[in-house]
């Protein structure tokens, strides 16, 4: 069985090669990605992934193409903030809203912002999945991070039988 994997990052294409090599050398993932935010709520909203994988900043593109994907004044180019609020049910200041597209221990959070830059969201979501990423990129950041959240859901749920 292929693990499903999103990975949602706007240089997923141009970074692929060598991030996602490990992840297809494993040749148990099925490796799909969205560019943007709102390519990603649609992918979400459409499919079932075992794992998701969020950059935090993006860019303008031409790909830009939904209201998850303008600038925002609080948060500037870090769109993958209202991103994870939004994909996992709440509201910006924590309120329950929605039921969650996925649950939080099958999702990770990769990122050129530190995690004591994060931490106020990542702990108030309960995100316990980050990478820093710094140059050089470590090729295998990305195949580390889904191996770490699907040993983490396993034993979670081992821990639920």
């Amino acid at each position: 069985m292929a693990y499903r994997v999103l990975w949602i990052d706007d240089q997923a294409l141009t970074e692929a090669a060598p991030r996602t090599a490990p992840v297809y050398a494993e040749g148990k993932y099925e490796l799909d990605f969205a560019l943007t935010p709102s390519q990603g709520l649609q992918k979400l909203e459409d499919n079932l992934y075992d794992v998701i994988i969020v950059d935090i900043r993006f860019y303008p593109s031409d790909q830009d193409n939904g209201p998850l994907d303008t600038y925002d004044d609080d948060y500037g180019y870090r769109r993958g903030i209202p991103f994870l609020y939004k994909i996992l049910g709440y509201s910006q200041d924590g309120r329950r809203e929605s039921q969650p597209l996925i649950t939080v221990s099958r999702l990770g959070v990769i990122s050129v912002e530190t995690r004591s830059e994060m931490q106020p969201h990542l702990k108030k979501l309960n995100i316990k999945h980050f990478r820093h990423t710094q140059f050089p990129y470590a090729d295998t950041i990305l195949l580390d991070l889904i191996e770490e959240i699907l040993k983490a859901a396993e034993v979670s749920e081992e821990s639920d039988v």
